[in-house]
Parts: structure tokens; sequence; C-alpha cells
């Protein structure tokens, strides 16, 4: 599940929800069980991709959430409910745009403009 493994990896810069997944709650054990019902998730909960990325940027609100989806592209996009992601794809788009999309949010959040005119 995409919002435990953000808890628990902080190297994790961005985070690729696919719309439409299946519910993965196998039954957690140890220290993953008390995260989970501490962020909301269980095997009851309905895994919808937004509710997962709100859950995820409640976590982690430094992180770029991007969205595939099957879905209107443009009526889920004004929704101001998909605000939490940076940008949402239709599913059946190039990944290099996807992963040019990544990689773009990253440099935005290294960029340090003041610092980079000092070194020049």
């Amino acid at each position: 599940m995409p919002s435990v493994r953000a808890m628990l990896n902080p190297n994790i810069a961005a985070v690729v929800i696919n719309e439409g997944f299946g519910p993965s709650l196998a039954p957690q054990r140890g220290v993953l069980r008390p995260m989970m019902t501490a962020a909301g998730l269980d095997e009851e909960s309905d895994a919808s991709a937004l509710r997962l990325a709100h859950i995820v940027k409640r976590m982690r609100p430094e992180l770029d959430l991007y969205l595939m989806s099957n879905r209107d592209v443009e009526e889920m996009a004004g929704s101001p409910d998909a605000n939490v992601f940076r940008r949402i794809f239709y599913s059946i788009e190039e990944l290099l745009e996807l992963h040019l999309s990544i990689l773009e949010g990253i440099q935005d959040r290294y960029d340090t403009p003041f610092f980079d005119n000092l070194k020049k």
C-alpha cells in the first residue's frame, strides 16, 4: 500500500496512484497494523484513488502526487478535491511523459534561485 510505504520510507520523492487499483490490504502484522489503523486504512475501507491521495498528502505534504486515470481526466482535474495531485494523466499516455513530470517536480522542489545566483 503506497501510504504505508510513504510512512516508512523517507527517500520516496513522488507517488503515482493508478486509479482502479484493487484493495491489497492483506492482513498486516507487527508495526504496520497500528500505523494503518492510525492512517484510516483497514481491510473494509474503500480503495479510492482520491481517498488514498488525501491520506498520503496528510502524512507527507512534501510529496508530489500523480494520478493515472481511465476516466474523464478533464472532469477529474477540474474537481476541487483533486487539487492534491500535481498532475493527472490519462492511463494510455506515454510513460516517458510521466517520468519527465516526476523529474520536473523533484527539480522544482530542490530549486534554489538565490543560492544558484551566488554560485554563478
